[in-house]
């Protein structure tokens, strides 16, 4: 049998599990088979090389997961989902994968695993969607802060800046520029960085 054979078998398998059956004397659904199996369906999918199927299984792994209360696995899984939506190139897949993962993460009480997902989303597609990414990059920045966290978002700061002026929005850039030296600042460490904030580097 091959691997996109076994996949196929696996999510077959699980769709059954993720459904109610009176024959099978089961009154709701498995979802803790339904993910398993989903999970080991996009294995199979992946190393059969159709990311597009492993995309899909992974998704429906993310589902199930939600469904048993396991938010930091369903967020894993929507991760692995993005990642396979950026090597196929499909950017806005992508996009709502990485923004989906990182709401999971956030829920399960995550804040900054959350960010730290929307900033590699937001690497993920700045060349294609950088209005997007930038819409990322911010948000995540919005929750370092209210974590109180600032000090360890300059490397996000920094990506926020690129991202601005990708998009030729320079005052951004430079309100950024301001907002990071001054961060470094307040914390009274990473005098190099502040300097270098100011001077544009």
């Amino acid at each position: 049998m091959s691997k996109m054979q076994e996949g196929d078998k696996l999510m077959h398998k699980a769709a059954k599990a993720a459904a109610p059956s009176l024959m099978s004397m089961r009154l709701k659904a498995d979802w803790e088979t339904a993910a398993q199996l989903y999970g080991r369906a996009a294995q199979c999918y992946r190393q059969a090389g159709s990311l597009e199927k492993a995309v899909e299984a992974f998704e429906a792994a993310s589902a199930a997961n939600v469904s048993l209360g396991s938010l930091w696995q369903a967020a894993k899984d929507m991760e692995a989902a993005a990642d396979f939506s950026q090597q196929r190139k499909q950017w806005g897949l992508a996009h709502r994968c990485y923004g989906r993962a990182a709401d999971l993460y956030m829920s399960g009480g995550r804040h900054t695993t959350g960010a730290d997902c929307l900033a590699k989303g937001a690497r993920a597609i700045e060349e294609h969607e950088p209005e997007k990414a930038m819409a990322m990059v911010e948000q995540a920045l919005d929750v370092y802060g209210t974590e109180d966290k600032g000090l360890l978002a300059l490397d996000l700061y920094r990506q926020a800046i690129g991202t601005a002026i990708l998009l030729q929005r320079f005052q951004q850039s430079a309100a950024l520029q301001m907002s990071m030296a001054s961060l470094c600042g307040s914390g009274g460490t990473a005098r190099t960085s502040q300097c270098m904030a100011y001077l544009g580097g």
